[in-house]
């Protein structure tokens, strides 16, 4: 019996310790299956500590959605506009040329006449020469 409570127990640590890491990826924004991976991922030694670092130094979704809102009720910073600019980098690296330039339009007239909208057409630019 005190082996059966013990396992339980055990089961128990486990099941929470993947739910508590499985709801904070889900409340910083990323999907279900993203959110999935990563939790599975916290459970392999150096593996979490990969996750971790990367988790802290990138921008969340919801980070990114916010910054896009706030922009569209006129509420935005010079901050949201250079979170959004590297949400479109990561496109423009994985090769999404016509998300990237979609997403630069978007930026040029979210913050127009700031640092970033000037980024943004220089790179609309440089996108379009590159494809063509």
């Amino acid at each position: 019996m005190e082996a059966l409570l013990t396992m339980l127990g055990g089961v128990l640590s486990i099941a929470a310790y993947g739910g508590f890491w499985f709801a904070v990826f889900r409340k910083a924004g990323y999907e279900s299956g993203s959110s999935m991976l990563m939790t599975i991922g916290m459970f392999i030694p150096l593996v979490n500590l990969g996750i971790a670092i990367y988790f802290v130094s990138t921008v969340w979704p919801v980070q990114s959605t916010l910054s896009v809102m706030r922009g569209q009720v006129g509420l935005a910073t010079e901050a949201d506009a250079i979170e959004a600019l590297s949400v479109v980098n990561r496109l423009e690296s994985r090769g999404d040329a016509a998300g990237a330039i979609a997403k630069y339009e978007e930026i040029m007239c979210t913050f127009e006449d700031s640092e970033a909208a000037r980024d943004a057409e220089a790179s609309i630019r440089s996108l379009k020469a590159k494809i063509g």
